[in-house]
């Protein structure tokens, strides 16, 4: 508890010195052993004129999650900092009740901004834009009962009904099947790993590689998964070859588990115009992975995860889903030209751009957003000119 007290009152030193604003970011989620727990950090340049990231409180939420109760709690982190009458912008995903949190918040310690002002005051977290958008195009519009669906039969340990939910999303969930069948046994991934060496029709560059296991909540290790599976693709049509023979072998079929034979055997084994979707879907992805990474920013990087930015990777992506879309559609009008699954994937892209258009539409609540972009040297008003 000393050295706690310690690092506080240092912190509470530094951002009484900080150059700056002090600007916060906060999040909920539950812990492992079952507590919600609000995280708060605070963003500020220093006396040094560096820029700074802190974690200033993680509390216990009690009660409601709503975000009155969660401003309660932020305001009350606020005044132990002594932060009151420096509070600038807040930073959050864009789960609705962050809404009611950031206006209670700007109401409180800044109570002559109007109802628009205050609105100004709340920045979307740029990651999690991305990550809807993605989720849109892999997920469709229902992404989040999706999540809930297989969260909730992993829960149960309801192996098949998992598949079967998985599989309904095309060649996207029958690899999710695939890679899940071959990595929840030891001795599956032994049996994998040992194909390279029985074959010298692999190019020798993708020896070694593993499988990489999706989290269905993390659209981008869905994006890493299909990008290694590509890498391995004979080497999982032939495991999923040498699983059917030895399947159909079998003298005791009985013995074999029913889930693992409907899971592999009978609907997911990958076709080749199946994994011509995927090879699109990495393509079509690849461009909100590095902006997600350019996003992120870096203390070692002064120019990147800048509030510039924001609509400056907003626009890169409206563009590059623009000709996505422009493409796909004149594919689907001539059939000759391409198989039902890519056609498919047409609207799996307006899904996506539905969603990035909705929120680059939100830009105009925040005029820091242009302000950013008019004071950035390499930018000003030429930025958009250029538009």
């Amino acid at each position: 508890m000393e050295a706690f007290n310690k690092r506080k009152k240092h912190l509470k030193e530094v951002l009484a010195r900080s150059a700056s604003k002090i600007h916060f970011s906060f999040d909920l989620w539950t812990s492992p052993n079952h507590l919600a727990l609000l995280g708060v950090v605070a963003h500020f340049i220093d006396e040094f004129g560096q820029n700074q990231s802190i974690l200033i409180a993680i509390r216990q939420l009690h009660g409601s999650h709503s975000g009155e109760n969660q401003a309660e709690v932020i305001k009350e982190v606020i005044h132990e900092y002594n932060l009151q009458n420096r509070v600038g912008y807040f930073v959050t995903d864009n789960a609705s009740n962050n809404n009611t949190a950031i206006d209670a918040l700007v109401a409180c310690f800044l109570p002559h901004l109007t109802p628009k002002q205050r609105l100004g005051r709340r920045l979307r977290c740029l990651g999690h834009v991305i990550n809807l958008s993605a989720k849109a195009f892999l997920y469709g519009t229902e992404f989040n009962a999706f999540e809930k669906d297989a969260e909730a039969f992993k829960e149960q340990s309801s192996l098949l009904r998992e598949l079967q939910l998985w599989r309904k999303r095309g060649p996207v969930g029958k690899l999710h099947n695939v890679v899940t069948f071959i990595c929840r046994s030891p001795q599956r991934r032994e049996k994998f790993a040992n194909i390279r060496s029985q074959s010298e029709d692999f190019a020798t560059e993708f020896d070694g590689l593993k499988l990489v296991v999706d989290n269905a909540a993390r659209w981008n290790s869905l994006y890493l998964m299909i990008e290694r599976a590509l890498k391995l693709r004979d080497r999982i049509d032939r495991f999923c070859i040498d699983h059917a023979e030895s399947m159909h072998g079998s003298s005791n079929k009985k013995a074999q588990s029913t889930e693992e034979y409907e899971s592999l055997l009978k609907h997911d084994s990958l076709t080749a115009d199946d994994w011509a979707v995927l090879t699109e879907i990495v393509a079509f992805l690849e461009k909100f992975y590095t902006l997600t990474k350019r996003a992120e920013g870096s203390k070692l990087s002064s120019d990147r995860g800048v509030l510039s930015d924001y609509m400056t990777i907003l626009n890169i992506l409206l563009k590059h889903v623009r000709e996505y879309r422009d493409d796909f559609n004149f594919r689907a009008e001539n059939p000759d030209l391409t198989s039902p699954g890519i056609r498919q994937l047409c609207a799996c892209i307006v899904n996506c751009w539905t969603k990035l258009d909705e929120y680059f539409a939100m830009v105009n609540d925040t005029p820091a957003h242009y302000a950013a972009i008019v004071t950035n040297p390499q930018m000003k008003w030429k930025y958009f000119e250029r538009q």
